[in-house]
């Protein structure tokens, strides 16, 4: 049997080495020189009196979470991942900061933010978090099995299967209003709230189901000693000793519909194959980017997700009380929402996300040591239409100024790497540079996301703009679910039988 995989992100790259561990023929395309999709670094070359040389500083996801996902992968491929990869944890989880003065530390043990909070916010603060993340927890064991490791449910099933557990999960609540009846502190708010921008929503739309990812974060968080690329490059590695075909500079330009497979035309060439994967935004299916054959075959895209602003750059280590992961607060949280995607516009004071990338537990800085540093920045969507070049001033202004507000005075050198909307769009068509597919605002949002099967028997998605959502983990996750499928389905008319499976059993 032969599967063609298109695009060398994670989920593409999970989905090659689940059908190529299973014995199909595998061929993965992708477009670039390298692989690894959103997972992209910088090169920045600094210059000391004593030493020179190049510095990779991760301009995409800067951490690993949820490392089982990738533990399961590699097992379910026969492999050992901890041959392949040392996952190293990060403590603090991330360090916050406000305009106020005030900070605080999340850890991955529980009682250590306990304190932490009774601390920052007060005894009864700390009790109510205590009954807060205990609920946050039991919605995230409860979707795992019957939602996040199994192929795009309905409302209907999923509540069926879940219906013990509805009180917990609150899937018609907004993020926000279900932190405001669980916790007090403003900052407390602002600070869970965030996560909603994981999924590049708003908190004061997305559902209250995304407070699973706090409690995910929390059970730790996890750096490379090379950088973000090391999961790409084992990854790839994996799929080289498992037989997979990476062809990369070969973007395919058209798909088609060939006798009882598919057509995959690149340059000059083409390739028949029985079943196609797409690792990329539905989107670009729909807007034509592999031939007219596959826009009716996903729904319709729904409302982008977020895009960024991004900044990297060394210097001389901060004097400032800096941690891997950090994050800047501004002063008017929702009005930073209301200028995202009422008014599709970078916000006049933003909200900053920093990952300060030797800062780690095990390593000092010296004064001859430069750092390498990332900063991120919300941004709409709309790199398609907005040329996003003339308004870089304005918006490291305003970065900076959020940062200066939380004790922090960076000075950026004249050779910052930008990335804008309008790079982002570039690099993924159709999408106007959004970073996690259609944002999830309203219950119905999730059930809208394209699943792994589409319209058109044989050929199916991956990636993080599928179900079950964005990041790596769920990127993973939906190139395991697209591989399986894809081996069910072809199974199901042919002689030829697959033994995968994803996940395992649920009951209640």
């Amino acid at each position: 049997m032969k599967i063609a995989v298109i695009g060398a992100g994670v989920g593409g790259l999970a989905a090659a080495a689940t059908a190529a561990a299973q014995g199909a023929e595998v061929t993965l395309f992708e477009k670039n020189d390298t692989c690894g999709g959103k997972i992209h670094a910088n090169q920045h070359t600094h210059q000391h009196p004593n030493k020179s040389g190049a510095h990779a500083i991760d301009a995409g996801p800067t951490v690993l979470t949820m490392p089982w996902v990738f533990r399961d992968l590699f097992a379910a491929c026969g492999k050992d991942w901890l041959e392949y990869l040392e996952p190293l944890p990060i403590t603090p989880v991330a360090r916050h900061f406000w305009n106020d003065g005030t900070r605080l530390d999340l850890q991955q043990d529980h009682d250590a933010n306990v304190s932490a909070i009774e601390a920052f916010a007060g005894a009864a603060e700390a009790s109510r978090f205590v009954k807060w993340i205990a609920r946050a927890n039991r919605a995230k064991v409860a979707l795992n099995g019957p939602f996040i490791a199994s192929t795009k449910p309905n409302p209907v099933s999923l509540s069926m299967r879940m219906r013990s557990d509805l009180r917990f999960i609150k899937p018609f609540s907004d993020l926000m209003s279900a932190l405001a009846g669980s916790l007090t502190d403003p900052r407390l708010l602002q600070l869970f709230g965030r996560y909603a921008t994981y999924c590049g929503s708003s908190p004061y739309a997305a559902p209250a189901t995304l407070e699973m990812i706090v409690a995910a974060e929390l059970e730790g968080i996890f750096r490379l000693p090379g950088g973000m690329r090391e999961l790409t490059q084992a990854l790839t590695r994996l799929n080289q000793e498992l037989g997979s075909c990476i062809k990369l500079s070969t973007p395919v330009e058209n798909i088609c519909s060939h006798g009882r497979g598919w057509r995959l035309s690149y340059g000059q060439q083409h390739c028949d194959v029985d079943a196609v994967i797409v690792n990329a935004d539905p989107a670009a299916l729909s807007a034509g980017c592999f031939g007219a054959e596959l826009q009716q075959a996903v729904s319709p895209p729904g409302a982008r997700s977020l895009s960024a602003m991004t900044w990297t750059w060394t210097a001389p280590p901060a004097d400032f009380e800096l941690s891997y992961h950090n994050v800047f607060f501004s002063a008017d949280y929702a009005a930073e929402f209301v200028a995202l995607f009422k008014h599709q516009q970078v916000p006049t004071a933003p909200t900053v996300y920093v990952c300060a990338q030797d800062r780690v537990a095990d390593q000092t800085l010296s004064s001859g040591q430069e750092e390498r540093l990332f900063a991120l920045v919300n941004a709409p969507a709309n790199g398609d239409t907005v040329d996003y070049q003339g308004v870089i001033p304005t918006c490291q202004s305003n970065m900076q100024t959020t940062l200066s507000a939380c004790g922090w005075q960076p000075h950026l050198p004249n050779d910052v790497q930008v990335t804008t909307p309008t790079i982002f769009a570039q690099r993924f068509p159709a999408t106007g540079g959004a970073l996690y597919g259609p944002a999830s605002h309203g219950w119905q949002a999730t059930f809208r996301r394209q699943g792994q099967r589409t319209r058109r028997r044989g050929l199916y998605l991956a990636g993080g703009a599928t179900h079950p959502g964005p990041g790596l983990p769920m990127a993973a996750m939906s190139g395991r679910l697209a591989a399986s499928c894809a081996l069910q389905d072809i199974a199901s008319t042919s002689r030829w039988r697959p033994t995968v499976t994803l996940g395992g059993t649920w009951m209640r």
